[in-house]
């Protein structure tokens, strides 16, 4: 027990216990984790979850507090390593970091999430409701199925559920809205291709945007240099940008070249 709380606060990680793991469908799974002290983060800000002897990589958290939870995607070594843990395995915990989305003042919102991207907008859904403004959503997804958090969602805005590989119906959807609804801002997360158009579309339509740009992340302090985009580093200049800066990273291919 002393070696192992030892080894924890060496790497300066807060020691975590998996509670529970949900598999969603095959290759999404929520997981809640229930941590030695409290860890608050803001919506947009993000925590690193490490895998004792594996290594660790960025989540945004969908819950935060003594128990905190995260909606993972297996999609590589780590998170095919990370489904694989059984209830009550040990993980450390890290951050948060990053800036958060701005939401002062913002009366009237637009969320748009493709995938697991709603990871990082769920709880930004959340706070706006709270803050009193109008909030809509469009959550795109391959399959239905793949869908997470539509309950907590449901109670707090207006939820436009899309199947779609790419993201027409989104920015269909988008154009009607923006038609009879003054924004004050969209915000959005999902693949780097989709943020692309969709950036673009909030561009041609004069609308002001936040984006959640979360790769390559590696040490979350601004020292490793392995998130550098241009001149901007993802985990201490982001990984939220205004819709200016992520249209130029993600329509130039900065973004893309970099990963």
């Amino acid at each position: 027990m002393e070696l192992r709380t030892e080894i924890f606060e060496k790497n300066k990680f807060v020691e975590g216990r998996i509670l529970s793991k949900k598999i969603i469908c095959e290759d999404i799974a929520i997981f809640d984790i229930l941590l030695e002290k409290q860890l608050n983060a803001r919506p947009g800000q993000f925590i690193m979850l490490w895998i004792p002897g594996f290594g660790e990589r960025p989540f945004s958290p969908t819950k935060t507090g003594k128990i905190m939870q995260l909606a993972v995607k297996k999609r590589g070594v780590f998170t095919k390593k990370l489904f694989g843990l059984e209830k009550r395995a040990y993980v450390g915990v890290r951050g948060p970091y990053g800036k958060p989305f701005k939401t002062k003042n913002v009366k009237s919102a637009c969320i748009i999430a493709a995938g697991i991207g709603i990871a990082a907008l769920v709880r930004l859904a959340e706070e706006l409701a709270f803050l009193g403004a109008d909030v809509d959503l469009i959550y795109s997804a391959k399959k239905f199925k793949q869908m997470v958090f539509l309950q907590r969602l449901n109670r707090v805005c207006k939820v436009r559920k899309i199947q779609e590989k790419k993201c027409e119906k989104t920015l269909s959807t988008l154009k009607d809205l923006a038609k009879t609804k003054n924004y004050d801002y969209v915000y959005c997360c999902g693949p780097e291709p989709f943020m692309a158009v969709v950036s673009k579309e909030c561009k041609s339509l004069g609308l002001k945007a936040q984006f959640s740009l979360e790769k390559r992340i590696k040490c979350a302090l601004g020292i490793c240099g392995c998130c550098a985009v241009g001149t901007k580093l993802l985990c201490k200049d982001g990984p939220v940008f205004s819709g200016k800066i992520a249209e130029k990273f993600l329509s130039e291919g900065i973004y893309e070249k970099e990963s």
